[in-house]
């Protein structure tokens, strides 16, 4: 099931960007949420490979143990992700990784149908390098627009507002290796000639800053941090793509981020 109905969407008044507000506010839930974000991750990692999401669902819906040889693949397949339930990553690592699939989950199903034509899969390590997220938007008949994407999780003490500015400042800052990356892991794939044609030109029209480009920066954190939200540092580092009205905002809060992370966590290793 889509998680997009979980959230209600908004859209507040931004002057420069678009501000795309998701929430889901209800406490109770969040394990629900929890489980259903967890059964999303496994299973975009093993789209072909389905006996693996299976046997992990299995262990997951029935608590039947998986084979000895099963339970070392996927142990081996989350460990990569968050660690291990002994020896878990850093807080700070895994926090950043749900939220990134979160977002990718989220916006995958906040278009309408048949706008979005590709969103590229998040990293299987939150210390992968390159870009956090790139989707690119089905404008007519082979014709595209893309748009780059920095995502953070907002946690602790940190303010939202210096979080979405330094993210506008990585975005401007590495934004062409990012897409570089994107481009290499694109050339050996199967895709339809025109989204294979429109990809290979990612970087000329970022840095052209060209009508068919875009950038966007995403922040996940608990809705009590969300008191005056602003993505007009976006604004200033991307000019061209706010006066062509192409740059969006888009927070996604939840009761308690924090708790919700550590929910997915655990749904991750209870399917191993």
């Amino acid at each position: 099931m889509p998680l997009n109905p979980k959230f209600t969407t908004t859209k507040p008044t931004a002057a420069g960007y678009v501000w795309v507000r998701q929430s889901h506010g209800n406490l109770v839930h969040q394990q629900a949420l929890a489980d259903d974000l967890a059964v999303h991750i496994v299973r975009s990692k093993f789209s072909s490979a389905t006996h693996i999401f299976q046997a992990w669902s299995q262990k997951h819906t029935t608590g039947q143990a998986n084979a000895a040889p099963m339970k070392q693949i996927l142990e081996a397949t989350i460990k990569v992700c968050i660690g291990t339930q002994a020896q878990p990553k850093v807080v700070d690592h895994r926090q950043g990784w749900v939220a990134e699939h979160l977002w990718y989950f989220l916006v995958k199903g906040s278009y309408p149908d048949g706008n979005v034509a590709m969103v590229f899969d998040v990293g299987m390590s939150p210390t992968d390098p390159g870009g956090d997220g790139l989707v690119i938007h089905r404008t007519g008949q082979d014709t595209f627009i893309f748009r780059l994407w920095e995502i953070k999780k907002v946690a602790g003490e940190t303010d939202p507002n210096a979080t979405i500015s330094r993210a506008s400042g990585q975005l401007e800052e590495q934004g062409l290796a990012y897409l570089s990356r994107y481009v290499v892991n694109s050339q050996e794939k199967d895709l339809p000639q025109a989204e294979k044609e429109f990809i290979n030109l990612l970087m000329d029209k970022w840095v052209a800053k060209s009508d068919d480009s875009a950038a966007g920066v995403s922040v996940v954190c608990s809705a009590a941090k969300l008191t005056n939200p602003s993505f007009a540092s976006l604004s200033t580092k991307f000019p061209k793509f706010s006066s062509n009205g192409t740059l969006e905002g888009r927070t996604v809060d939840l009761e308690d981020f924090v708790s919700f992370c550590e929910m997915v966590c655990e749904s991750l290793w209870k399917g191993i």
